[in-house]
């Protein structure tokens, strides 16, 4: 979508430029005159349309939340805002950043390019940094030898709706409608990573792929479904907060950086709950203080 946005950017922005040129240099004819005329008095259009573009495109853009795999922190059909800025700007059409950034930290929710499929865009959080040594042994996860810290359980009977139909504009419709969802109760904790915390659901049935990663970097037991990965350098780790109904790097690798699209700010839009809107996602250090965007729904309380 960044490369249509660039495309229609560059070619208004030449055509406007090209009035402009026009207008001084074409001979007097009466058609060309308004031709020229009816451009150039767009100018403004042509102006916003390529403000918004670079806005878009280098600065902050909505993203829409297409699964459950980060409950209870984004909920399906939600929208957040990136920051597209945070990593370093991206190069339209040519793909490459043409500034650093900062780097991405352990516990940001990111959004990315799957390393398998560039054309599909994930949302996952940041657990393995470059350089990370992970062990991942059913629910707990080690980095580097220290054992993540875990609170709970908050809720021992949290209930949510999903739904798996295909395309954006059905999704959209259920929901708001609510219909042919399916409920899951899951049990919810508190992780630790870094000096925040975040909410973990773990619930069953297991839904994830079948098949761990294995690879140069990546050994795996698969009977005990215990993984260790050393992170390799510019690359990241990803779980989903909704950790066993999360398809992420435990089954398809790491994230390069040059796939990162960006760190997710906010929820912009919430169509389930309209008080989660304009909710921050940022880590709290008090568990406590992330009720705020962990309103239960009638019947999670357990």
């Amino acid at each position: 979508m960044d490369d249509i946005f660039a495309v229609i950017s560059i070619a208004c922005l030449l055509l406007w430029m090209a009035a402009l040129v026009a207008a001084r240099m074409l001979p007097a004819a009466a058609t060309v005159q308004r031709m020229v005329k009816g451009v150039y008095e767009w100018r403004g259009f042509f102006i916003a349309l390529i403000a918004i573009a670079l806005f878009r495109i280098c600065l902050y853009e909505m993203f829409w939340i297409p699964s459950a795999s980060m409950q209870p922190t984004l909920r399906e059909g939600e929208f957040v805002i990136v920051d597209k800025n945070a990593y370093g700007i991206r190069m339209p059409i040519f793909g490459q950043r043409i500034t650093t950034g900062i780097n991405p930290e352990r516990g940001e929710i990111v959004v990315f390019r799957h390393p398998q499929d560039e054309e599909i865009f994930y949302i996952k959080r940041i657990i393995g940094l470059p350089g990370d040594k992970l062990v991942i042994d059913g629910n707990t996860v080690m980095i580097n030898g220290k054992r993540l810290d875990y609170q709970g359980p908050v809720l021992k009977n949290y209930v949510y709706s999903e739904q798996r139909s295909a395309g954006f504009i059905d999704r959209l419709w259920k929901s708001v409608s609510f219909a042919d969802k399916t409920s899951v109760t899951s049990v919810l904790y508190w992780e630790q990573l870094s000096d925040g915390w975040h909410p973990l659901l773990l619930s069953d049935p297991f839904q994830a792929p079948a098949a761990l990663l294995s690879n140069q970097f990546c050994t795996n037991n698969q009977p005990e479904r215990r993984l260790e990965c050393i992170v390799p350098q510019s690359n990241f780790f990803v779980l989903g907060d909704n950790r066993h109904r999360s398809n992420d790097s435990r089954y398809w690798g790491f994230v390069p950086r040059t796939h990162l699209v960006g760190p997710a700010k906010m929820v912009a839009l919430s169509l389930d709950r309209i008080d989660r809107s304009f909710s921050s996602l940022k880590l709290k250090r008090n568990p406590e203080r992330f009720k705020d965007i962990l309103v239960p729904e009638p019947g999670e309380q357990g």
